[in-house]
């Protein structure tokens, strides 16, 4: 597995255990706890998906970031301060990783390829 699927996978795991502590620890309407807690549980769930292989689990695991990072900014109104922020910050870095793992190839390149032997005769 390349390096930056298993960052993304390993950004994934920490992105969802955060969201969903903030979710059940942190003073908002309950309504946003429960929405955070089941994103932070459903990351959690997708980071072993991406560590067993599955290409497009990077791609849900970048959308339900987002959709976390958005339930933060419209839940808590203002009020980031030290693990919300570390929360916050951690969500956008997992996208940005989780986009990029989605994106690389995990094929043979050209150079590599089995049918791209020189033909002697």
């Amino acid at each position: 597995m390349k390096t930056i699927k298993v960052v993304a996978s390993a950004t994934t795991i920490v992105t969802g255990v955060l969201g969903a502590y903030v979710g059940y620890a942190s003073p908002t309407p309950a309504g946003s706890q429960l929405l955070l807690s089941a994103l932070g549980i459903v990351l959690v769930l997708d980071s072993l998906v991406c560590l067993y292989g599955v290409n497009v689990a990077f791609a849900g695991a970048a959308v339900v970031s987002a959709v976390l990072v958005f339930t933060c900014l419209i839940g808590w109104g203002g009020a980031y301060t030290g693990l919300k922020l570390v929360t916050l910050l951690i969500a956008v870095l997992n996208i940005v990783l989780s986009t990029m793992a989605f994106r690389s190839s995990t094929g043979l390149p050209e150079q590599a390829n089995p049918m791209n032997l020189p033909v002697f005769g």
